[in-house]
């Protein structure tokens, strides 16, 4: 008996398909059902629990790295193989360690691998000035509400306009804020100056239609606050905007900035408009990274990144 545990319903849907397309059989509408159920309530019914964990022989936990799943493992019958799937195995220092419950790191191919096979498009960083000294932390991170504000008071919405217009003009676009107001902030930015652009966070009530009208429109803006770092594949993304700073999370520097390295027939490459000296910060997106199950250190070194002067893109 297998268990296939993820975080939400988008990743479930793309999990399921992808298992129903590398199956030799069709799974029947009773496996399905109760597979569904499984994952769909495992955050509610903790009664289940014992049960569905005990009862396994194989469990696969996606986006291993997030703490929300530790408190499965006291669950599980001790001689269940447990295999945690992520593409950034990495833990805060206040967190507790990934070695508590896994016993070995394997690590797949590395970005820069995967792009020198074409699986993976190459990214082009462009960078613009943010002044953070009087933006404060809310739970490890950059305060949303401070960082709104400093981002407001010097016009960082005007930058992105214009970096968007001298670098990506016209091509398919998914933009990163830390909050509503800043996600609707740019989203206005966009439209006053004429472009294609929505906006979606966790209450947005027609995510699903906003979703097919990015798939479907070529050179569509989604402005998102926290709900397209997971879960979401459009391969035809060709441009990020991280309109944010993000302190300390390297997994989440690199979801986001991931979001457009998909390649298709076409695609072979993407620009990362930076914000929030957020490359600067963590390193280039396609570096390689030692990942270890230890927790990271409190301070990470970074090689130099400065700014072209001549066209304005990031350069080592």
């Amino acid at each position: 008996k297998s268990l296939f545990i993820c975080m939400e319903k988008t990743l479930f849907n793309r999990i399921k398909n992808k298992v129903k397309y590398k199956s030799k059989h069709k799974p029947t509408k009773q496996t399905v059902k109760r597979f569904k159920a499984k994952i769909t309530t495992i955050q509610t019914k903790s009664n289940r629990y014992q049960e569905w964990f005990n009862a396994q022989d194989l469990i696969i936990i996606d986006e291993a790295h997030k703490a929300v799943f530790d408190k499965f493992f006291k669950y599980m019958n001790e001689k269940t193989y447990v295999i945690g799937a992520t593409a950034t195995p990495w833990r805060d220092s206040n967190q507790e360690p990934l070695e508590n419950f896994y016993s070995e790191i394997v690590e797949g191919a590395s970005i820069e691998e995967l792009q020198e096979i074409g699986r993976l498009s190459v990214a082009s960083y462009y960078g613009h000035k943010v002044d953070l000294s009087k933006v404060g932390t809310l739970a490890g991170e950059y305060d949303p509400k401070q960082l709104h504000q400093a981002y407001t008071e010097q016009k960082l919405y005007n930058g992105v306009i214009e970096n968007y217009k001298l670098h990506t003009e016209g091509k398919k676009t998914l933009a990163f804020s830390a909050s509503v107001e800043s996600s609707m902030q740019l989203l206005k930015a966009f439209t006053d100056a004429g472009y294609p652009a929505k906006h979606l966070d966790a209450k947005s009530p027609n995510r699903a239609e906003i979703l097919h009208w990015y798939k479907n429109m070529p050179n569509a803006i989604l402005c998102n606050v926290d709900i397209l770092t997971t879960g979401f594949d459009d391969p035809e993304t060709e441009v990020i905007v991280i309109y944010r700073a993000i302190r300390k999370s390297l997994p989440l520097y690199l979801q986001i900035t991931g979001r457009g390295g998909r390649v298709t027939a076409t695609k072979r490459k993407f620009v990362i408009l930076d914000f929030g000296d957020n490359v600067k910060r963590f390193g280039w997106w396609h570096q390689k990274r030692k990942w270890t199950l230890k927790n990271a250190p409190k301070s990470v070194g970074v090689a130099p990144i400065k700014d072209c002067e001549e066209c304005g893109a990031m350069v080592p």
